[in-house]
């Protein structure tokens, strides 16, 4: 199953100049507890915006770049592996916004974290599929997240 993990705005904004566009410690902490363990899928410019493969986690780093390489990540080159699987792994796509679009549709769940806030981007998110809420909470602005913000899990629907 293909998953996406994801931070936006209202507006769908995901991040500016390679960065993140909010500090908000308990989306953190909810993306470990949902990456640790698993496959995670990230473009380049994600892996270089985090700098290092992340902890307890199969890192995949998705390049058109045939030169690039990092210490504890696999490199692939195109989505034929992803998008083909017969495998019963899930992969969770964590970014950027190219490798959003390019696995929609193939993606089965997404984990949303809707920050409550317009903000000045330069990468945006895709529309979601047709989709249905499996899971929500919420959070409010207080001393450390600056916004409020909701958990989704979506599923998408079924289609008979």
């Amino acid at each position: 199953m293909i998953i996406h993990v994801v931070a936006y705005g209202t507006n769908r904004e995901i991040g500016k100049d390679n960065g993140l566009l909010w500090k908000l410690p308990d989306d953190l902490k909810q993306f470990k507890a949902i990456t640790t363990g698993q496959t995670i899928v990230m473009g380049r410019k994600t892996y270089e915006s985090i700098g290092r493969a992340l902890p307890h986690r199969r890192n995949i780093v998705v390049t058109t770049d045939e030169t690039f390489e990092a210490e504890g990540v696999e490199v692939w080159h195109d989505l034929d592996r992803l998008n083909g699987s017969e495998t019963s792994e899930d992969f969770y796509v964590i970014g950027g916004a190219t490798l959003y679009e390019q696995t929609m549709p193939f993606t089965d769940r997404f984990y949303v974290t809707e920050v409550d806030g317009t903000f000045e981007a330069d990468t945006f998110y895709p529309e979601l599929p047709d989709v249905v809420i499996t899971r929500e909470q919420s959070h409010l602005a207080d001393e450390r997240h600056a916004y409020g913000f909701t958990f989704y899990q979506y599923d998408r629907k079924d289609i008979d």
